[in-house]
């Protein structure tokens, strides 16, 4: 039978297990995690913790829903056995009544097909760093930004206490561009301490002198190093800092039993930029449920 649990009644060391025992487990779901991008998440359970399926949960107005927090690209039913889109619709249809919305992304071994709500499919770059030069799988536009970074004289340097130098640097740039919120800085600056402190996370930079010109942080998942953030300067773009932080990543670890994921993108242009280290492309759901009244339709933006 398939349990709702609010927050404190879950078992997060059993949920962890869980997690961590899981085909398609991936840090986004661990408890500790959750409690940082989604505080006062609750869960769907199975039996003794053998499938979870975790939700984001907010309130608004007195409205509940469950939304896809930030810092988090796939979460869904995570099992110790594969699990089918049966499985994935159940799930989903054991959401209590008051919830009235919901639009999350499930995981890239997760089927949707069964889901009766909206489906969309969103995109996903994996390379595989299993060979020992995967930088031979580059596309040429690749190569040569590389090489204009190289000729630059600029060295990376892995310093784990620049998170907070990136998160300022993209807060100056991108994020103004993106209209990002405040609240997700926060989130993502508690974040990016938790999975420093737990040794989990690589900072990459650029600099000239004291200036940073780019960062990135990657953090390490199971089978995986995800690609979390990146912030960069007009001059760390004009010298293709970035690339250069990527391509000496890839080939630090090469040769490892891991994949890079890029985490996404559905931009064209940063699908390309990702392509342009050899990745392929893997798809995951984001499902919407909409129960709402005609009249509040307006929750889905929040």
């Amino acid at each position: 039978m398939i349990r709702f649990l609010s927050h404190n009644e879950i078992d997060k060391r059993k949920w962890d297990a869980t997690v961590e025992n899981a085909p398609d487990g991936m840090i986004y779901a661990l408890s500790w995690y959750l409690d940082v991008v989604s505080p006062g998440w609750a869960a769907l359970v199975e039996g003794d913790y053998e499938k979870i399926f975790p939700l984001p949960v907010k309130r608004k107005f007195g409205i509940h829903y469950v939304i896809q927090p930030p810092f988090v690209q796939q979460l869904g039913l995570i099992s110790q056995t594969e699990a089918n889109g049966k499985e994935v619709a159940e799930f989903i249809g054991s959401l209590p009544d008051r919830y009235k919305f919901m639009d999350i992304q499930l995981n890239e071994k997760n089927r949707a097909d069964d889901f009766s709500g909206k489906i969309v499919q969103r995109r996903n770059i994996l390379l595989s760093l299993y060979h020992d030069a995967p930088e031979k799988n580059y596309h040429e536009n690749t190569r040569r930004n590389v090489r204009k970074f190289q000729k630059s004289g600029r060295g990376i340097v892995e310093d784990p206490v620049a998170a907070e130098d990136i998160i300022r640097l993209f807060a100056a740039g991108q994020g103004k561009k993106y209209g990002v919120i405040k609240t997700h800085y926060a989130i993502l600056s508690r974040l990016l301490n938790v999975l420093g402190r737990k040794g989990l996370s690589t900072v990459c930079t650029v600099r000239e002198e004291d200036r940073l010109l780019s960062g990135a942080v990657f953090v390490r998942s199971y089978d995986r190093y995800i690609f979390l953030f990146s912030a960069g300067s007009p001059e760390g773009r004009g010298i293709h800092a970035l690339p250069g932080i990527i391509d000496s990543f890839i080939r630090t670890h090469a040769g490892e039993k891991m994949w890079l994921d890029f985490e996404g993108s559905d931009n064209p242009d940063l699908a390309r930029f990702y392509k342009g280290f050899g990745g392929r492309e893997v798809q995951y759901p984001r499902v919407i449920l909409n129960r709402l009244p005609r009249f509040l339709r307006w929750v889905k933006s929040v």
